[in-house]
């Protein structure tokens, strides 16, 4: 089963990636040995955040750009956005939200998505009122 690889890019990832670049260039760890980690890495981060994390959150915002790169990706670029937490309230200035659906219900609890795709009621979602997709 394959794991989304977006969480690299938080910088816990980025720090991994990092120290595994550094042991290959000194020819610790082959290649093959880094993708194996980060592999890893994306399943265990999914898990552990499907698992573990059990907080709702609301957000308001506007949105500046909508894109749609992959049938399933959605990229979200909001300004002043308010996010309610269970404990608060958290004010940007500027947020990226990367949304992925899951393959089928075994994907979403595995890859940290809530809710699987049922293929017969399947929605295209639209932009934003106002706002064209752009590709």
């Amino acid at each position: 089963m394959s794991y989304y690889t977006l969480y690299r890019k938080s910088s816990l990832g980025q720090a991994l990636d990092k120290a595994l670049e550094e042991l290959v260039d000194k020819q610790l760890i082959s290649d093959e040995l880094k993708i194996s980690v980060l592999e890893q890495f994306d399943e265990s981060i999914s898990n552990a955040l499907s698992d573990k994390l059990s907080n709702s959150i609301t957000f308001k915002g506007h949105c500046k750009v909508f894109k749609q790169p992959a049938p399933t990706v959605r990229n979200f670029y909001l300004d002043n956005t308010k996010f309610k937490l269970d404990n608060g309230e958290v004010n940007v200035d500027y947020v990226n939200i990367v949304a992925c659906e899951a393959q089928d219900k075994t994907v979403a609890k595995k890859g940290g998505v809530s809710g699987g795709v049922d293929k017969n009621k399947k929605k295209k979602l639209a932009p934003p009122k106002g706002k064209k997709r752009k590709m």
